[in-house]
Order: C-alpha cells, then sequence, then structure tokens
C-alpha cells in the first residue's frame, strides 16, 4: 500500500508540475502508456505492473483532476512497455 501511495503521489506532483498550457488541454478520454526502464537484462512480465504501477499512476493523475475518475468512459491503459536502461518511467497521455 505504501509503494502505491508513493506511486500515486509521484504522478500527482508531476502532473502538477507541467505547464499551465499542458494542462488544461484535459480533462478529456485518454490512453495511457507506462514505460519501464529497469537497470538489469531479467525476465519481466509486463501484466504485473497494470495493478501495481500503472493503476497508482492513474489513481495520481485523477488525483490532480486529470480526469474525473478513472472509468474506462475517460481511461484506458495500455499494457507496460518494459526496457533495460537506467532505471527511468515514462508516462505518456494520448487523447481517443
Amino acid at each position: 500500500m505504501r509503494l502505491h501511495r508513493e506511486w500515486a503521489d509521484a504522478a500527482h506532483l508531476y502532473w502538477r508540475a507541467q505547464p499551465r498550457t499542458v494542462r488544461e488541454l484535459w480533462p478529456r478520454p485518454s490512453r495511457v502508456q507506462v514505460t519501464l526502464t529497469f537497470p538489469t537484462v531479467r525476465r519481466r512480465d509486463p501484466h504485473n505492473y497494470v495493478g501495481t504501477v500503472c493503476k497508482a499512476i492513474v489513481d495520481g493523475l485523477v488525483h490532480a483532476h486529470v480526469w474525473p475518475d478513472d472509468t474506462a468512459e475517460w481511461v484506458t491503459v495500455s499494457e507496460p512497455v518494459l526496457k533495460v536502461g537506467k532505471p527511468w518511467v515514462t508516462v505518456r497521455l494520448e487523447a481517443r
């Protein structure tokens, strides 16, 4: 639960740090694509990150008023993309 809160808070704070011109484009129905970059080559299942990392990120963005809620009417989450490299998280919002 603690990690969920940390991911959600990070997404919320990052959204709030975006320029007003970006934030004014929402709310509108969106597709969310999360890319997670890991430092090591290891077999990982992208589905495992949907209910943990992706859900927390979407919850944080709802809390930041990107959308009124996270129902299918507003949000579609694509399967996360997993890469190897410097640890990093990228969240892409695309209007549907």
